[in-house]
């Protein structure tokens, strides 16, 4: 039974490891150094510092991230922290006596470009430690590039200003893209068309496979790019146009292909907004009692 906001992330994050997804970690297949267990411990924590009301939504990020260290020594879920907490400010932040007029199905998160955009100093270099103590690959500048905003790691940054930085790197990292965008795609594309592969399969983790598989068979997930480069990316795409969904064995040709480097061609991009989009779809209205005073 989903109660509280925090049920709703813990959901997210568990369903979404647990469906057998081509490329990513799930009860079947491992990584060397990820587990099923790492990300099970990790949406355990998400669900209790994402759903904090005595700190501000950069700061949940923050303390998140470092407790998934602490806990399992991985970045696990540093993408799905960046997706979910802004949301779950939109929720807190939601006038529910306007819900009659509601035209969106996601209507409770309308609020979540404004929560962006209005992010503190405080707040915005929170997510910037964050960032930095998950050792993220990506989403600083380009080695060509001499503009230090996104940098996490140089002193000459500017942490002050959050979205600036995203702005910056959303050319190259999806999730920096939703913060541009104001979660556009995550809230009218990956939310719609997992809700409707969910519909279509009858289940939620049959749903959850088919949503990555439609989703890459347009889209290029930036984690392959930045850590492959876009051409590679582009040809994992096309491996998912390629393979079929209903052959057992054309997905399991898939899985192979992407676990063939390492686990470099892992979509995990993907996995994190589709955790996302989860929440979306498994978010309650919020208690009186869990919105903050």
């Amino acid at each position: 039974m989903i109660r509280t906001v925090g049920d709703a992330i813990r959901w997210a994050c568990v369903l979404e490891a647990t469906a057998p997804k081509p490329g990513n970690v799930h009860p079947g297949r491992e990584f060397d150094d990820l587990s099923f267990a790492h990300f099970a411990q990790a949406a355990e924590i998400a669900a209790v510092q994402l759903s904090r009301t005595d700190l501000g939504w950069g700061q949940r990020i923050e303390s998140t991230v470092v407790q998934t260290r602490r806990t399992t020594g991985t970045n696990v879920n540093l993408g799905i922290a960046l997706l979910i907490a802004p949301l779950v400010e939109a929720v807190t932040q939601t006038d529910y006596s306007a819900s009659a007029d509601a035209t969106s199905p996601w209507w409770r998160f309308d609020s979540v470009e404004s929560v962006l955009s209005s992010i503190s100093v405080r707040q915005s270099r929170a997510v910037f430690r964050a960032i930095a103590h998950a050792m993220a690959g990506g989403m600083n500048p380009s080695d060509e590039s001499d503009d230090l905003e996104m940098d996490v790691h140089d002193d000459r940054a500017n942490h002050d200003d959050l979205m600036a930085a995203m702005r910056l790197a959303s050319d190259r990292d999806a999730i920096a893209r939703e913060y541009a965008s104001g979660f556009d795609s995550l809230l009218h594309q990956m939310t719609p068309l997992l809700k409707q592969c969910i519909d279509e399969t009858g289940g939620t983790i049959q749903g959850i496979c088919l949503a990555q598989h439609r989703w890459l068979q347009e889209n290029t997930d930036s984690l392959i790019a930045r850590k492959c480069g876009s051409d590679v990316a582009s040809k994992v795409r096309q491996w998912f146009r390629e393979a079929d969904f209903e052959n057992p064995s054309s997905i399991r040709t898939l899985d192979e292909r992407l676990r063939s480097d390492g686990n470099r061609l892992n979509p995990g991009t993907t996995a994190d907004l589709l955790a996302a989009a989860l929440f979306v779809l498994l978010c309650p209205t919020p208690l009186q009692s869990e919105r903050p005073a």
